[in-house]
């Protein structure tokens, strides 16, 4: 048995010396076995002989180190006797031959940088060979190469070396779904062709073609590595050939015809992943290709982690493999470190057929096609106003009961809900105003990542339904502490409409159409101030019975609310790989439109690196500073309107009709900085801070103005209202100036956020005991402005710069990759919108 165990500990050192193994990491056999002379003379006729080996042998400065170590382990053996044993003559003439040769630098354990890094033949012996006897394919590389130097590719790494033992395992008997036999190959990357000369020689394929960017690699496979593998250049079936990903496989244009493709170590560098994925899609689409195979070391999850998401992104079908390679002190061949993971995938892309294609096949159809669908100005025309009328009359009128529920405190404040419900003291209206944004904080985030995992059309049908309830059930309420509960419970659930429209708008509308929408949507707030006093005028005058006016007011909203949820499942579309009333044509034709956002269509997955992207950068902050300064005046406005007129020495009527006007003055301000934004270019920010300047004026005028100047004091509020007017540029800016469906939706729930802490200091600054004049509120608001003026520009400045250093790094930007759920960081071809 100890003799079985030598032999195999000798043939392993044998196979592993012409890997090339770390000497470190080398099986060294027994001293017992070594002393042998029969294993002796072995090692030097299959190790050291040079008449034998020349010229696959290794390098002569590994040589040397190895015997040096044989020897020192023979003559070390406490067994030792000089006179009895002997190490044969050959191998110490090899020693000597070896010591009086000037050795060149060790290629297999230096650490080169260089473009023609020192080669040398290696051979790799097949594991599980067996009774068979050693296969071996032998290359023609640098085995010293650090990962990282500038010629990789002239070095076969781990990952193809856990590949070949995977392909290998299935030859001899393993189960898997690859198998390469009879299979037309074809290896993307290949380096030293290791898997082609792999595949071709001892699997069987029937035809393999290496492929590799670096030319110089692709000469030294068709030249000494076909050479000394056996084969014949031009006549065996396997050859190498130049692949710059982003080209065409062929250079004559001939759509040559594959089974497989595989590729080992490819995601190295997160910026060349969506060339690879292209070029895998063009496998897929143009030559044939069932199933792809890529090995990587997981030196970086988030690298890898791109490259699923890419590869998700065009609908690869992906399944892990498995596999293992066995630990280093048990592989038999392929001889590679298993400390680092190194995962399996096959890909497969399922075949879309025209006449039963579903919303994902639109998107497949797309992530396929290479090439952007030119769209005549009528049809795009046509697709526009069908869109039109598909979604702006269904989000303006959600909107609009969504802001007639959430303000109607103001109003039913008036009409004996602060009597009733004990809030005239101190600041108890205004934490029953405040405590809604802090439920909408709470709500925010969830909602908006539900509404890209299960449609908008599913989370706002849902969560309206759900606040209709709550609006119902605030009649109910007889204490500060119930409707506290009962405010806080429908900012939760309100929270998800207007993130949910910001992505609806982003994933429909080009760039230079969605200021204009979500001016178009928001500015129905308007439209429910100008129509709410009006009804509630009406209920106002409502006498006798049980209930109070106040409580008719939120039966009757609520009621409204109910019956719209039901009907908004059937009617708000999603997004145009799903919606109702498009041919399939025009859904493709939809998407297309969209492509030169460069921002992806809709992704049902949320990507955590998105996540982490989006909060880690400046255009999110700037965003949400932007959003909590512009909206500080929406809380007071909503809550202390009434009150402040009535402060000015108006009758309770008289105040409630006085808030007519400011709706119809917030829809001019909403539609007209969506129009300007259109129609101005680049000058959304300039917008911001022109909006903020008439903010500050207005809140001087009331603020300063005496008490007998009423007429310019209510001028002076109603200008205040302009603060819808750069407000509406931010909820724009919060998915135009991002790409990536998970940033989008976090960047959409950020701004709303912000929107919400707004309105929670906003009320805060005004407290009953200011009353009538609340110059501690208006004070506030000056501030704010000020300083909203100089972040937009500041922000327009950073965002111009990087367009300029994207524009000279990278050229004009393309729509390549502008269905791809790429992040405005990782598309290039991404500008932002200033």
């Amino acid at each position: 048995m100890a003799s079985i165990a030598g032999t195999e500990d000798v043939s392993r050192l044998i196979a592993q010396y012409f890997e090339l193994v770390d000497l470190r990491n080398l099986t060294i056999p027994s001293s017992s076995v070594l002393k042998n002379p029969v294993t002796q003379d072995r090692i030097y006729n299959e190790m050291f002989n040079g008449d034998l080996l020349t010229p696959v042998i290794p390098p002569a400065a590994y040589r040397l180190r190895l015997l040096k170590k044989l020897i020192a382990v023979i003559e070390n053996d406490d067994l030792w006797d000089p006179e009895e044993d002997e190490i044969i003559e050959p191998l110490m003439a090899a020693m000597t031959d070896l010591m009086s040769q000037p050795l060149q630098e060790d290629s297999s354990i230096s650490s080169l940088d260089t473009e023609e890094p020192q080669l040398s033949f290696v051979s790799y012996t097949v594991p599980q060979a067996g009774s068979q006897g050693r296969k071996q394919i032998t290359t023609y590389e640098s085995r010293g190469l650090i990962y990282g130097s500038g010629s990789t590719g002239f070095r076969t790494w781990e990952a193809a070396l856990h590949l070949g033992t995977y392909l290998s395992s299935v030859s001899s008997g393993g189960s898997s779904p690859v198998s390469v036999r009879g299979k037309r190959v074809v290896e993307l990357g290949a380096g030293t062709g290791f898997l082609s000369l792999l595949c071709h020689k001892f699997l069987d394929a029937e035809r393999v073609l290496m492929t590799d960017g670096n030319a110089k690699l692709v000469d030294v496979f068709n030249g000494p590595c076909l050479e000394r593998n056996g084969f014949v250049k031009g006549k065996d079936a396997i050859r190498g050939r130049q692949w710059l990903w982003g080209e065409p496989l062929s250079a004559d244009g001939t759509e040559e015809k594959f089974d497989i493709a595989f590729g080992a170590d490819l995601t190295y560098d997160k910026a060349i992943i969506p060339l690879l994925v292209d070029a895998i899609s063009r496998l897929f689409s143009s030559h044939g290709v069932k199933q792809f195979v890529i090995a990587a070391t997981i030196r970086n999850e988030d690298t890898f982690g791109a490259f699923l998401d890419a590869c998700q992104d065009r609908h690869f079908v992906m399944e892990k493999s498995s596999f293992e390679s066995p630990a280093f002190e048990n592989q038999t061949g392929f001889f590679h470190s298993t400390q680092v993971p190194i995962w399996t995938y096959i890909e497969h892309f399922e075949t879309v057929h025209a006449d039963n294609c579903d919303q994902d096949t639109v998107d497949k159809q797309l992530a396929m096609q290479n090439q952007p669908i030119a769209i005549d100005e009528e049809t795009n025309k046509r697709l526009l106003r069908k869109v039109d009328w598909r979604l702006m009359p269904v989000m303006c009128f959600t909107y609009a009961l969504q802001y007639y529920d959430k303000a109607l405190l103001s109003q039913a404040a008036i009409f004996g809900l602060r009597k009733d419900l004990n809030l005239e003291n101190g600041l108890r209206l205004s934490w029953v105003s405040i405590i809604f944004y802090f439920g909408y904080v709470l709500g925010c985030y969830p909602l908006s990542w539900a509404a890209q995992k299960f449609t908008v059309r599913k989370v706002c049908s849902i969560t309206c339904l759900f606040w209709s309830i709550i609006i119902l059930w605030t009649p109910a309420c007889t204490s500060y502490a119930g409707i506290l509960v009962n405010r806080f419970m429908l900012g939760v659930l309100e929270s998800g409409v207007s993130p949910a429209f910001m992505l609806c708008v982003g994933v429909w509308y080009k760039h230079s159409e969605q200021v204009l929408r979500s001016s178009i949507w928001y500015s129905c707030s308007g439209g429910s101030l100008i129509i709410s006093p009006i009804i509630n005028y009406g209920l106002g005058h409502i006498t006798g019975g049980k209930l109070h006016p106040w409580q008719y007011m939120y039966l009757i909203a609520g009621s409204v609310t109910f019956i719209w949820a039901i009907l908004l499942w059937w009617i708000l579309p999603s997004s145009p790989q799903d919606a109702r009333g498009f041919t399939n044509e025009e859904r493709i034709l939809l998407l297309e439109r969209v492509r030169g956002n460069n921002a992806g269509s809709e992704n049902h997955n949320i990507k955590g690196r998105h996540l982490k992207e989006a909060l880690l950068s400046y255009q999110f902050w700037c965003t949400f500073a932007l959003s909590v300064l512009t909206t500080t005046p929406g809380g007071a406005i909503s809550t202390y309107g009434s009150i402040i007129f009535e402060g000015m020495g108006f009758s309770t009527f008289e105040s409630l009709l006085l808030n007519l006007p400011i709706g119809g003055f917030a829809i001019v301000c909403i539609l007209s900085s969506g129009y300007l934004g259109r129609r101005l270019p680049n000058a959304r920010l300039h917008l911001v801070t022109a909006g903020s300047l008439v903010v500050i004026i207005g809140s001087c005028m009331i603020w300063k103005l005496p008490a007998s100047q009423r007429a310019a004091r209510i001028i002076g509020y109603y200008l205040i209202n302009f603060f819808s007017f750069a407000w509406v540029q931010c909820i724009a800016m919060g998915t135009s100036n991002v790409a990536g469906h998970t940033k989008k939706a976090t960047m959409a729930a950020g701004t709303f956020v912000g929107f919400a802490l707004g309105n929670i200091i906003g009320p805060l600054t005004f407290s009953a005991n200011d009353a009538p004049r609340y110059n501690a509120g208006f004070e506030t608001l000056v501030i704010s402005f000020s300083i909203c003026a100089v972040l937009a520009q500041v922000f327009r400045f950073a965002m111009q710069r990087q367009n300029s250093r994207r524009d000279q790094k990278y050229g004009e930007p393309s729509v390549e990759h502008g269905l791809e759920d790429l992040t405005d960081k990782e598309n290039k071809s991404f500008r932002y919108h200033v």
